[in-house]
């Protein structure tokens, strides 16, 4: 029963990582792709004396013709880390193996 215990702990934070590392790969994205120097700002998106070819305009306009993309990748990413909390909270849960089993009632998987 105690290598039961072990094999869904070990199960469980592969789970948790793999998870992690799906999450950590979302938010890579989007900072790589969301995070500028200056926030984002409607005022320059929309001026006139500013350039198309800005840099802050066109990243300006990204942000918030793209907003909703962002929120979901933020959303997934929130997914995968609560979804690994919850596993590895349920693995550290599960029931304790019993001190009075003898070694004749203990029984293997494997």
């Amino acid at each position: 029963m105690e290598m039961e215990k072990d094999a869904q702990l070990s199960i469980a934070i592969k789970n948790a990582l793999l998870d992690l590392e799906k999450a950590e790969t979302l938010l890579l994205h989007w900072t790589n792709e969301y995070v500028f120097e200056k926030a984002p700002s409607p005022k320059i998106m929309f001026s006139d004396r500013i350039p198309p070819s800005d840099l802050e305009r066109l990243q300006s306009a990204k942000w918030f013709n793209e907003y909703r993309f962002i929120s979901q990748f933020i959303l997934m990413a929130n997914d995968y880390v609560t979804k690994s909390k919850e596993e590895l909270k349920k693995a550290l849960q599960a029931p304790p193996v019993s001190a009075s089993m003898g070694a004749g009632e203990q029984t293997f998987e494997g």
